[in-house]
């Protein structure tokens, strides 16, 4: 072969390695392709409203209850019935709900719910079981169990009648914790300063769960135990205990990561498994029983870091992020993978035809990653974009991926753990902190600090202060097991009972007496008025 020739093919080989990569890179950026596709306007949604929307009211929710069936809800249109007794200022609306079979679309079951407000009403609380809030009740559903018998059955559940600010579940779905809010005011709409306002009282109810939610293995809690903090308590929780979060050195920036294993009082012995630096207050929740996720400050909130650590405060790995609002979660231990939704923001320097700013465009991300590894097995966008997230959802097994795309929900299916990831995952597992037998539930000790930056009176670290529970534990434990009645009228009943039953009030948390106001004046100082208005009672100047 002639050195002309052999130049010759040297570079066609080169080009043709060259074509072949660029394809791969091409296939990569190829956006993924949904396994199927279920039309949102034959299950009858008829599309949410802009202002809703923006708002950021629950119009529209989609969850797994196993990896053949989802559970679809959203809000209908049309004439609502208002219930007898029911206050002026509730905002009545009728939810649809329906069991979905996968792939097929088929509407298994439904049911209607009748709400009093366009809050968030639906929390999975682990294996296919979700709490379902009207007004001020709470009842547990378990549709997957119950899928061929009454799928929509309610259980009661302990309620405060309180401003509920958050529900979640531990990993396993044995621990549940239910944290509310105490308005600054007895009656009334509670304003938004009245709910962030810091003298408010925080309650976090954790409560034991056992029980399939059927006939024959009833939904049960046990160990109700209470606490009230003057701030939120994000505690992410596992069976065994809680991580804590906690700034204890000059340097604000330097944050402490520790395993409160749940265990008799004298017998807690708190382990570190991870330091971690943040410019701002860190985010973590619990993955697994061996490994969390952190989310950290770099510089400003803005800009953030994805993390992942083990049990053993070992790094996984860590990406950067830009955020501008929600982001949100959902979890599958069983094959070590976490899906993270999170919403962008986009401002345009363009003005309309009057001449107003054009307003900014939401993009909303769901990225889909293994936890030891970093390795993401999905990444597509959900539209419209929702504040509240609850347009996606990852299957237990973390082999679905259900995402609301353009009127669609696009059902993905993702690829199976590696070995490298199988490995990984026993590796890690190792330092998981040993099983603590159901102990009872305690956050006794708990200190919540003041954060950087806040000016709320007083420094000195509090104390989480134990009170009442919801409901006594033989009390809780009947309550969830009593089937809640059906009819038009159950919501009004379970608000009543809830109401009429609450063991905390606005009184009994402290809150404190605000003083009289003075009438305004246009008096200076020491003036006083040279005429007396005698049809309103004097203050004194």
């Amino acid at each position: 072969m002639t050195p002309k020739r052999l130049a010759k093919e040297l570079v066609v080989l080169a080009a043709l390695l060259l074509c072949g990569m660029g394809a791969k890179a091409a296939d990569k950026e190829r956006p993924p392709v949904p396994v199927a596709r279920i039309s949102l306007q034959k299950l009858g949604f008829p599309g949410a409203s802009t202002n809703f929307v923006a708002a950021g009211a629950s119009v529209l929710t989609v969850n797994f209850l196993d990896d053949e069936h989802l559970l679809v809800s959203y809000g209908m249109r049309g004439l609502v019935t208002r219930l007898a007794g029911d206050p002026a200022t509730d905002e009545d609306r009728e939810v649809a709900a329906q069991i979905i079979e996968i792939p097929s679309g088929k509407i298994v079951a439904r049911t209607q719910w009748h709400l009093h407000d366009h809050g968030r009403y639906l929390w999975p609380i682990g294996h296919g079981r979700f709490m379902l809030r009207m007004g001020g009740s709470l009842s547990m559903l378990a549709p997957v169990a119950n899928l061929h018998t009454d799928p929509f059955r309610r259980v009661e559940f302990p309620s405060r009648g309180l401003v509920l600010n958050s529900i979640s579940a531990s990993p396993d779905g044995g621990v549940l914790s239910v944290e509310s809010q105490v308005p600054q005011q007895a009656a009334g709409v509670a304003t938004w300063a009245d709910v962030q306002a810091p003298q408010n009282g925080i309650v976090l109810d954790l409560y034991r769960m056992s029980g399939e939610g059927t006939a024959e293995s009833p939904l049960s809690i046990t160990s109700p135990h209470s606490v009230k903090s003057p701030h939120s308590m994000a505690f992410p929780i596992d069976e065994d205990g809680f991580l804590w979060t906690e700034n204890t050195t000059r340097d604000p920036s330097n944050w402490t990561v520790s395993f409160h294993a749940f265990a008799p009082a004298g017998k807690k012995n708190p382990v570190v498994v991870g330091d971690l630096h943040s410019s701002c207050v860190p985010r973590i929740l619990i993955a697994s029983r061996s490994e969390y996720v952190a989310l950290t400050c770099v510089g400003v909130d803005a800009h953030m870091k994805l993390m992942t650590y083990g049990f053993d405060g070992h790094e996984n790995w860590e990406e950067p992020i830009d955020l501008d609002s929600s982001i949100a979660f959902a979890f599958a231990p069983g094959t070590g993978r976490f899906a993270m939704s999170r919403i962008t923001t986009s401002i345009s320097s363009a003005v309309n035809a009057n001449g107003m700013p054009v307003e900014p465009t939401f993009r909303q991300e769901v990225r889909v990653y293994q936890t030891e590894t970093g390795d993401m097995v999905l990444k597509a966008t959900t539209t419209p974009a929702l504040k509240t997230a609850e347009n996606f959802d990852l299957s237990q097994d973390g082999k679905l991926a259900a995402l609301v795309q353009n009127g669609d929900i696009a059902i993905y299916q993702l690829p199976a753990p590696s070995e490298k990831d199988r490995k990984a995952m026993q590796e890690v597992a190792k330092y998981a902190p040993p099983p603590g037998g159901n102990a009872e539930l305690s956050l006794e000790g708990v200190v919540v600090r003041e954060q950087p930056g806040e000016t709320v009176a007083g420094s000195a670290p509090r104390v989480a202060t134990p009170v009442a529970g919801a409901a006594p534990a033989a009390a809780a434990a009947n309550s969830a097991t009593k089937p809640a009645a059906a009819g038009p009228n159950t919501t009004q009943a379970a608000d009543n009972a809830a109401q009429a039953t609450r063991p905390v009030t606005t009184a009994s948390m402290d809150a404190p007496t605000t003083p009289a106001r003075k009438a305004p004046t246009l008096l200076l100082p020491g003036e006083k008025a040279e005429f007396k208005d005698k049809r309103q009672p004097q203050v004194q100047q």
